[in-house]
């Protein structure tokens, strides 16, 4: 496993898909993918192809749901891709989620203010 998460700088750097696809510790392979996937779309923002889209919005929103912040991804980190956060975890088959996202994404002012700005007490 060690030699694994020594090789993932390297594959994140020269973007090694063989590489990263031969990986059998899946942490690494996470860590590795959404590294190249942050790398890509910092470099050339809407790069990103469909399905990287969707690999990118899942893990961003998994995390942001771990970390207590998935308004933040939803209204400052990621606000233009409210509705493909939705259809991404629907892609994924995380139906449960997608519903309940889409039920906060209409909740969200339409004029791109804070949540809790506009939420009455």
């Amino acid at each position: 496993m060690q030699n694994e998460f020594d090789q993932l700088d390297k594959i994140v750097a020269t973007i090694d898909y063989k590489s990263l696809f031969q990986l059998k510790n899946n942490a690494v392979f996470s860590l590795a993918l959404h590294q190249i996937l942050i790398n890509k779309n910092r470099e050339s923002p809407g790069s990103l192809n469909e399905k990287e889209l969707c690999l990118f919005l899942s893990m961003h929103i998994e995390n942001s749901g771990q970390s207590c912040s998935i308004l933040g991804h939803l209204q400052e980190w990621f606000p233009e891709y409210q509705q493909q956060t939705v259809e991404a975890l629907r892609y994924i088959g995380a139906t449960k989620s997608s519903n309940l996202i889409q039920r906060a994404v209409v909740l969200l002012p339409k004029d791109n203010s804070r949540f809790f700005d506009q939420a009455s007490v």
